[in-house]
């Protein structure tokens, strides 16, 4: 499992070996058996609630309209690179593309592509692990030199020197009921309000491992942290309790992404399949 996504009351596991949407307890799948996909490789994946799902691959972005599948890449279109890591979209409906290492960052309105590096741009890093798009519509950017906000003219970075950022390797951004932004990364997890920094590790906290890829919040406002070999920690604001392998059914202690979906059940994908907490 690379990437879950939950959408209203579908959910979305981008895979190694294709996609699949899970609906009313069943599952769907789109790979290359079924449909003309150049890639089973399934890295990142978002809908939204017009129907439309946008989903990365190894060798291109691929998006269906409910009707039909199309494919872009760098033979056919703008895209810079054709492996694609993250995914997010805008109010407008339209798509922010995070690339590899060499690609950058991409916006796509329908017919224009606009391409951001760090030649052309105030973008840190080339390569976009995270993508995530505030309530006024700001671009929040994970890279692998740090976090960039972007609000379509001025671009705000940050990285471990001249912020609370534990680490500039960054896997993932979300924001809780309070509007606080929660940033997981190589290093350990961050919040930040806008102007203060929090950084939680395994050194001064109830976290049990520093690699953070991922993170979702409950109904009760709790936080469901991914790591990357211990397990899923969650924590209330003052207590932390660790699921893992030894105490669950969990099926690996490294975990890849983690979602909330619209009937309140945390799906935890991992290097060995999914776990569903109640």
């Amino acid at each position: 499992i690379n990437q879950l996504h939950s959408s209203g009351s579908t959910l979305f596991i981008a895979t190694n070996n294709g996609l699949l949407q899970y609906q009313s307890g069943l599952f769907s799948m789109y790979d290359s058996a079924s449909l003309a996909f150049p890639s089973n490789h399934f890295n990142a994946v978002t809908a939204n609630a017009l129907g439309d799902i946008w989903a990365g691959t190894n060798d291109g972005l691929l998006h269906y309209n409910g009707s039909v599948w199309e494919l872009f890449n760098t033979a056919n279109s703008s895209l810079p690179l054709n492996k694609i890591r993250s995914l997010a979209l805008d109010s407008n409906n339209h798509i922010w593309v995070g690339t590899y290492s060499g690609g950058g960052l991409c916006h796509f309105d329908g017919s224009t592509w606009e391409v951001f590096t760090p030649a052309t741009s105030g973008l840190p890093n080339n390569s976009v692990g995270a993508l995530f798009i505030d309530q006024t519509n700001c671009v929040w950017i994970g890279t692998g030199g740090g976090l960039s906000i972007y609000d379509g003219t001025t671009w705000l970075n940050y990285n471990t020197g001249s912020s609370g950022l534990p680490n500039n390797q960054i896997y993932d951004i979300a924001f809780d009921a309070s509007g606080l932004a929660w940033i997981a990364t190589n290093g350990g997890l961050a919040t930040f309000d806008g102007t203060n920094w929090t950084t939680f590790s395994s050194a001064n906290s109830g976290l049990p491992n520093n690699l953070v890829r991922s993170i979702c919040f409950d109904a009760s406002g709790r936080k469901w942290i991914a790591t990357e070999g211990s397990g899923v920690a969650v924590f209330d604001g003052v207590n932390w309790q660790i699921i893992n392998t030894d105490n669950s059914n969990l099926p690996s202690n490294y975990i890849t992404s983690i979602a909330l979906s619209s009937d309140n059940k945390i799906w935890i994908g991992t290097i060995n399949g999914i776990a569903v907490a109640n």
